[in-house]
């Protein structure tokens, strides 16, 4: 693979889109029966997504919340493990401490109104500390060895009466996954002992020297900050197997709620974008996830051109599209999925062509995945023999005619080409990146992240989300700039209006080094899509 020749955005998976100046008169006939049954085909890898069997539930299986959940001691030994892999990669050595600080309690601007709380994702990694304004301090003794203590503030009377009394320490410590609990106003005096009976030069890890000077005031440090949020950032590039089954379970209610909206969709074809978001909401909620991992995206019709569309102001319309874009969190550990579905359960001729064509694009992108792969090479662009998802997507536009080929070849299309003024065409119709990491954050370290590798290995959790949207005004540039000798315009400008699709799953990293799609038991195809929602009438 010849990178250099191409635009330097390929190495970080990069956009651009294509500028366009001229209509070419050889435009194809839209109007025709041949073009709307193009065939989209991609060439298919090591991993055969048609062996995942779609859930296709009946009404009464959609309510049932899965039972998926890893067990309790599973997840509070991932904390402890997590401190370990965290002070390894921070560099702390015997005698050392970490003292690190949760998350504020926040409220609405000129309010008094309490935002609901969550912890800051680097705290949560290695203590179930759901409290804010709180303190963990953890400190290496001989051979290594990690002390936990999570310190939180002494309560008022008030917020006694209004908050509920703090259980006993002990009782603390157990909810916290931590060793030791405390209060934060102790932490002068155990940070002092413990500092004076090491027998080396302690050195104190902090993301906030601030707050921990004024806290501890006269007392001498030796302090480092920069190595604390490189270390845990790079300790979370890799999830563990405890953190993949949370995510998977994530994944899983995700389904169910995603299948929620369906259904109400099903039963209310003018139904309103904000009603949908209120069903898949309860949903998850129902499955005990309180949090979304994001604004739940519900968008219907010319909406779904609209990457990050939050008004959910419309109503759904037969004939349109609905883009669910909504996952949520499991003791902070996100879904990110994406389903693009008819309001009337059935696909348009129209409809279709670009739904597969997202769908060869999404099955290139997820059968690339495997230890050892460049994500920036492999799953985004890859080749003519083992194409990525650009590359899918790509010789999918040409075969549905929305691109013309002309004399270039289609590695040319793919990378572009500045030499021989060839854009890179799927760009005017994936303005977006492939895909991001998912973990605490539903944009976590992973291949993308400065702070990972952009080498796939077991335990990396990705997305994979292509889409393909009809932007008036990247069409506009298409079609009025240098570039248009490559759109076929008319077609192009037939499907304004038209929204967009996106197909977004959740991948991980096996062990084995093989892909593990969390989500692709959601239905993804026309076909599984279509009998759904004839299940729903049933």
């Amino acid at each position: 693979l010849q990178v250099k020749k191409y635009h330097s955005a390929l190495l970080i998976c990069g956009l651009s889109t294509g500028s366009v100046i001229w209509t070419p008169p050889e435009l194809l006939d839209i109007n025709t029966d041949k073009h709307i049954q193009t065939h989209i085909h991609t060439k298919s890898q090591s991993l055969n997504l048609s062996s995942i069997t779609p859930f296709i539930p009946t009404s009464k299986e959609i309510s049932q919340c899965p039972d998926t959940r890893p067990n309790d001691d599973s997840v509070e030994g991932m904390y402890s493990a997590h401190r370990v892999k965290a002070v390894t990669a921070i560099g702390a050595k015997p005698g050392d401490v970490l003292v690190l600080f949760g998350g504020e309690l926040e409220f609405r601007e000129g309010s008094d109104t309490e935002i609901l709380f969550r912890q800051i994702s680097s705290i949560w990694y290695m203590a179930n500390l759901d409290m804010y304004n709180c303190v963990l301090m953890i400190t290496v003794g001989d051979n290594n060895a990690l002390n936990a203590t999570a310190l939180v503030e002494r309560q008022t009377r008030s917020q006694d009466i209004f908050n509920g009394f703090l259980p006993p320490m002990e009782e603390l410590a157990e909810g916290f996954a931590v060793d030791y609990a405390a209060y934060v106003d102790e932490l002068p005096s155990l940070l002092d002992a413990y500092l004076q009976s090491s027998s080396a030069t302690p050195t104190v890890y902090t993301d906030d020297e601030s707050k921990l000077e004024s806290l501890v005031g006269g007392v001498p440090l030796n302090i480092n900050t920069a190595a604390v949020g490189q270390g845990i950032d790079a300790a979370r590039c890799v999830k563990d197997d405890v953190e993949v089954e949370l995510l998977r379970h994530a994944s899983h209610v995700a389904a169910v709620s995603h299948l929620t909206a369906w259904m109400a969709t099903a039963e209310d074809n003018t139904i309103s974008e904000l009603t949908l978001e209120a069903s898949f909401v309860e949903a998850s909620q129902s499955c005990g996830m309180r949090f979304q991992a994001y604004i739940p995206i519900v968008a219907a019709g010319k909406n779904g051109a609209v990457l990050h569309y939050y008004k959910a102001t419309a109503n759904a319309a037969p004939g349109e599209l609905i883009l669910l874009d909504a996952s949520p969190e499991d003791q902070g550990y996100c879904s990110d999925i994406t389903r693009t579905y008819p309001v009337s359960g059935v696909f348009s001729s129209a409809q279709k062509v670009v739904y597969d064509i997202v769908l060869a694009s999404a099955d290139a992108g997820i059968a690339a995945m495997k230890a050892g792969a460049d994500w920036n090479i492999d799953v985004c662009y890859g080749t003519s023999d083992a194409p990525g998802a650009y590359w899918a997507l790509t010789q999918a536009l040409l075969d549905a005619g929305f691109v013309y080929q002309n004399q270039a070849t289609v590695e040319q299309l793919v990378f572009g080409d500045s030499s021989q003024n060839i854009p890179r065409v799927w760009s005017t119709f994936l303005p977006h990146s492939l895909g991001h990491g998912v973990g605490l954050n539903v944009h976590d370290m992973g291949a993308t992240y400065s702070s990972c590798s952009s080498i796939l290995e077991p335990g990396y959790v990705m997305t994979v989300e292509p889409g393909v949207y009809f932007i008036d005004e990247l069409m506009d540039e298409a079609c009025n700039g240098p570039d248009a000798y490559w759109y076929n315009c008319e077609l192009i400008y037939s499907y304004s209006g038209f929204g967009g699709v996106r197909i977004e799953d959740v991948v991980a990293i096996g062990s084995d080094g093989t892909a593990d799609c969390l989500s692709c038991s959601i239905p993804r195809t026309t076909q599984d899509i279509e009998e759904t929602f004839a299940g729903f009438s049933n």
